[in-house]
C-alpha cells in the first residue's frame, strides 16, 4: 500500500501526575506545565485545562459521568489530506471514551464511551488513519487492524435508497450533492473535483455488448458473457493510446474484419461449446481493438476469466515502458494517493468483490468529488472528509456515476492505478 506513517515511540508517554489526576492543588501545578503550542502535548494539555467544559460537552451528548483524568500514549496519525503527524491517544478514566489529538489544536477522533481500542502498553506502536481507523503492532511485530470499533455496522445500507441514486448500495450515485445531503446532512460542503472524462472526451464508455463476440438469446433477452474486466481494460487502454499518442491509436488502418472462428479458435470452441454461445461471424475492429484482443488471446485468457492483474499485464505488454502501474491492497490507500493519480489523468482499475448492487464487478474509476466538514470542540478542530469516485461500469453509458468511498472498505479487491510515463 502507498501509505507512509511516522513511527510511534515505543514507550508510553507518561505525563506528570498533575496532568492526569484532577484536583484543585494539581490544577494549579498543571497550569505551570509548558509545551510548544504546536505539539500534540499542547493540545492534550488544553483538554486537561478545560475538563469542566469538556464534561459539559459530554453531557450534551447524554454522557453524565464526568471525566476526571486521562492517560496518554503516542500514536502516529495518517490523514486524508496527506498530513502525517505525531499524535497522542487520550484514554479517559479507562472506560469513559478516548480521543486522538495532534499538533496545532487539532483532533482526529473522539468517543465518549469505551476503552482505548489499542493497547496503551509501553512497547506498542499505535496508528490511526482518518479513513481506516485504528491499528497497532504488537510485541511480535504483527500488525493488528482494529478499524473504528464504536461505529455502528452499516446494516441498513443494502435496503436504503438515498436521494441521487439509481439503486440502493454504495454505488449508482448520479447526483452527489443530493445523495450527500440526504445521507450525511448539509454540514458537509463541496470542496473539489476532477474528472478525466471531462478533461478528455477520449475516455469513452463502452458496454460489454459493444466488445463481446459471443451472445445467447434466451427468454426474449440477449445474454452476453461477463467480460467487464476485458471491457474496463479496453477503456483504459484506448484512453492511454490517445493520451500518449501511441502508434496503435494513430494507425492509418481504420478498421479490419475479425473472424472469431479463425482468429481465436480455442476461445471460439470454449465459448460456443461449454457456454452454448453463438459467435458473430465477423466483426469490424479498429486497429487498437485488434491489438488489445490479440494480446488477450496470446495469454490464453478467456473472455470471462480476465482478472485485474491480467488486464494490467496486457496493457503493459502493449505499451511497455510507456506506462507503469501502482497496486493498492485496500481502499484506504485511495484517500490521497489515488486522488493524485486521478488529478494527473491516470485512470484506475477498481475491483468490487461484494458490492451491494454489482456483486463482483470491475470498474474504471475516472474522477472524484471531495466534500468536507469541520467540527470544533473547545477550540480544537477536526476535519471530516467524504470522497465520491466517478466510474464507468460497462453496463451503461451514463456520463457520471459515483461510488461512496466510505462504504467500500470491506467490498473491494484489487485496485490498480495505470500511470503514463512522462
Amino acid at each position: 500500500m502507498k501509505k507512509k506513517f511516522i513511527l510511534a515511540l515505543s514507550t508510553l508517554l507518561i505525563l506528570p501526575a498533575t496532568f492526569i489526576n484532577h484536583n484543585e492543588t494539581q490544577v494549579a501545578e498543571a497550569d505551570m506545565i509548558t509545551s510548544d503550542e504546536n505539539t500534540a502535548l499542547a493540545t492534550a494539555q488544553h483538554i486537561r485545562n478545560n475538563l469542566s467544559e469538556f464534561n459539559q460537552e459530554r453531557a450534551k451528548e447524554g454522557y453524565l459521568t464526568a471525566v476526571t483524568s486521562f492517560t496518554t500514549a503516542p500514536i502516529s496519525v495518517y490523514c486524508h489530506d496527506g498530513e502525517d503527524v505525531s499524535g497522542l491517544l487520550l484514554d479517559f478514566d479507562g472506560d469513559k471514551g478516548y480521543m486522538v489529538v495532534g499538533p496545532n489544536m487539532k483532533f482526529y477522533d473522539l468517543q465518549y464511551v469505551g476503552n482505548s481500542p489499542v493497547p496503551m502498553a509501553l512497547n506498542i506502536s499505535r496508528f490511526f488513519s482518518t479513513f481506516e481507523g485504528y491499528s497497532y503492532i504488537d510485541e511480535t511485530g504483527t500488525k493488528v487492524e482494529i478499524g473504528f470499533p464504536n461505529e455502528p455496522e452499516n446494516d441498513t445500507q443494502e435496503e436504503t435508497w438515498y436521494d441521487g441514486q439509481y439503486a440502493a448500495g454504495e454505488s449508482k450515485i448520479y447526483d452527489v450533492q443530493a445523495y450527500n445531503d440526504d445521507r450525511y446532512g448539509t454540514r458537509f460542503e463541496y470542496r473539489k473535483e476532477h474528472s478525466i472524462r471531462a478533461a478528455s472526451f477520449e475516455l469513452t464508455s463502452y458496454l460489454d455488448s459493444d466488445l463481446t463476440l459471443y451472445y445467447r438469446f434466451e427468454n426474449y433477452k440477449m445474454y452476453y458473457p461477463k467480460i467487464d474486466d476485458y471491457t474496463c481494460g479496453y477503456m483504459i487502454g484506448k484512453f492511454i493510446a490517445f493520451k500518449i499518442n501511441h502508434l496503435n491509436y494513430k494507425s492509418t488502418i481504420e478498421n479490419m474484419t475479425y473472424s472469431p472462428a479463425t482468429a481465436e479458435p480455442t476461445e471460439y470452441n470454449y465459448m460456443t461449446t461449454q457456454f452454448g454461445m453463438t459467435a458473430l461471424a465477423t466483426k469490424d475492429m479498429s486497429f487498437f481493438e485488434f491489438t488489445y484482443r490479440q494480446r488477450v488471446i496470446a495469454d490464453r485468457i478467456y473472455d470471462d476469466l480476465l482478472t485485474p492483474l491480467q488486464t494490467v499485464g496486457v496493457l503493459e505488454h502493449i505499451y511497455g515502458d510507456e506506462i507503469t502501474h501502482v497496486f493498492y491492497d485496500r481502499p484506504g490507500a485511495l484517500s490521497l494517493s489515488h486522488m493524485v493519480d486521478l488529478d494527473n489523468n491516470n485512470p484506475i482499475l477498481f475491483e468490487f468483490t461484494d458490492s451491494v448492487y454489482y456483486g463482483e464487478r470491475v470498474l474504471v474509476v475516472c474522477g472524484y468529488k471531495k466534500y468536507t466538514r469541520e467540527i470544533t470542540l473547545l477550540g480544537i478542530t477536526r476535519t471530516d472528509f467524504k470522497y465520491y469516485l466517478e466510474y464507468k461500469d460497462g453496463y451503461t453509458t451514463h456520463n457520471s456515476l459515483y461510488i461512496d468511498l466510505s462504504y467500500c472498505l470491506t467490498r473491494c479487491g484489487s485496485i490498480y492505478a495505470i500511470n503514463t510515463v512522462d
